[in-house]
């Protein structure tokens, strides 16, 4: 019996990085649903967190001040968490032999949005008229809309079962959000909003030409350099408002603490839900199971948060719509489940 040479790690991560038309990749089961469950369970501790924290924030210290504070939190937890990610992206990108020049000004692109959107994110939790898990439904909302424009701009063909799980889940947002109540939403909210969109549509359309590869290493590569410049971004914006105002930080030590603690958990939010982007699949596959995990993360967040008294607790229609996500979870699985047997 005459024996294959098995290839190397490297070897194979060339020849699929190699691939000409990213379009048309194939079905491939590379990991996504331990990236979704990070995700989901680091959104519900960021969300329920900071909505609280950054409203405690702004009551103290006014709307103007409490908001430079709070970016600079948000700037001095990712620049102590991410770093660690970028050393462990660096390491499987070496391991696997991957190219890595040719992503970086693009990447570097990608990562100045993520800094938006973060900012963005943590923006929407901190007007206090807005419920946390009204906020949550309208940035679900709005990135499941795009996710399928951003794909047929990039030409890639959509499958049906990630259709149906869009279809699913824009449902399920929709439902929870017909029954909030929505007087008390200023023109500031719906700016950040749009901010938020922009990030995104952004940062999607450059990870859906330049890092939906086969190849774990170059999808490692590009997160490097992707989270390389948020690190950059959030030293320059805190650079920015420490040089116009010190007492931001000065002047408040203890809630430049908690605000701090916003970033961290959020680096965490980010790494989760990079990791999903980047799986090979369309953003029309992608996207609901990104926007699903935070949804259950964030309701489930909420609904412990009503529990020990730190939260209002989310209506009952939230868990019809969570009962519709994770039906949406189910369809987007079942290939999975079909190619394995």
């Amino acid at each position: 019996m005459i024996h294959e040479k098995s290839q190397s790690p490297q070897d194979r991560d060339l020849q699929l990085a190699s691939k000409p038309d990213r379009a048309s990749l194939p079905w491939t089961p590379a990991p996504i649903w331990r990236p979704a469950l990070l995700y989901g369970a680091s959104y519900a501790v960021f969300g329920v967190y900071t909505h609280r924290v950054a409203a405690s924030i702004i009551e103290a210290v006014g709307a103007e001040q409490g908001r430079r504070l709070i970016v600079l939190g948000l700037c001095a937890g990712l620049m102590l968490v991410v770093p660690a990610f970028v050393y462990g992206l660096h390491r499987l990108a070496r391991r696997r032999g991957a190219p890595a020049a040719r992503i970086s000004i693009t990447a570097a692109v990608s990562g100045a949005a993520a800094v938006v959107i973060a900012i963005a994110t943590v923006m929407a939790f901190s007007f206090g008229g807005v419920s946390m898990v009204l906020a949550l439904l309208l940035m679900r909302a709005l990135i499941l809309i795009v996710s399928p424009v951003i794909d047929v701009a990039s030409r890639r063909p959509i499958r049906r079962h990630s259709v149906v799980a869009l279809a699913l889940s824009l449902c399920a947002v929709f439902y929870s959000l017909s029954g909030l109540p929505r007087d008390r939403i200023g023109e500031g909210f719906f700016a950040v909003l749009g901010v938020y969109l922009l990030g995104y549509v952004v940062r999607l359309s450059i990870m859906s030409r330049e890092a939906k590869t086969l190849s774990p290493g170059q999808r490692a590569s590009y997160a490097k350099y992707e989270f390389t410049a948020l690190i950059a971004g959030a030293l320059l914006l805190s650079a920015m408002i420490l040089l116009r105002d010190w007492s931001v930080f000065a002047g408040a030590p203890g809630l430049s603490l908690k605000a701090a603690a916003i970033g961290l958990a959020y680096g965490f939010v980010l790494l989760g839900g990079t990791l999903v982007y980047l799986h090979p699949r369309e953003h029309s596959f992608t996207v609901p199971v990104n926007r699903a995990a935070s949804l259950l993360g964030g309701m489930g967040g909420a609904a412990i948060g009503a529990a020990i008294g730190v939260s209002a607790a989310p209506p009952a229609q939230d868990f019809i719509s969570g009962a519709i996500i994770v039906i949406a979870l189910a369809v987007l699985g079942a290939p999975y489940g079909r190619r394995s047997r």
